[in-house]
């Protein structure tokens, strides 16, 4: 999981989560069975982390962007050259920081897609 080509630090889980708008358009005709279109796309992608301050990008540069509420580019695959992956531009909506008793403290993020995703060949 990276922002811009910078790859997010210390993650311990990723989703992505790809979802079409169903529209209704079930009608007397229908003989009793529900009928669908197919509607708008939207996306998300949670990760989750451990929290180390001395990670060059995670909970401190997410922090930040959450502040500056502009939409980065987002890329959800193996980083690997020759993967595919998955490309969007997102919203960071939320931002958490645990610090449990005794245990390594935790951050979890969710970006909103903003714009289409697109599948890409890392490089």
């Amino acid at each position: 999981m990276s922002v811009g080509t910078t790859t997010i630090n210390a993650t311990t889980s990723h989703d992505l989560s790809i979802i079409t708008d169903m529209i209704d358009v079930t009608t007397k005709d229908s003989n009793g069975s529900k009928q669908y279109i197919a509607g708008e796309d939207d996306a998300t992608i949670s990760i989750e982390g451990k929290y180390d301050p001395a990670a060059t990008y995670a909970y401190s540069q997410l922090f930040d962007a959450q502040l500056a509420k502009a939409i980065l580019t987002l890329t959800y695959g193996l980083q690997a050259s020759s993967s595919k992956a998955y490309r969007m531009g997102g919203l960071l909506m939320s931002l958490t920081l645990s610090g449990p008793q005794n245990e390594a403290g935790t951050w979890s993020a969710e970006f909103q897609k903003s714009g289409p995703v697109a599948e890409v060949t890392i490089t």
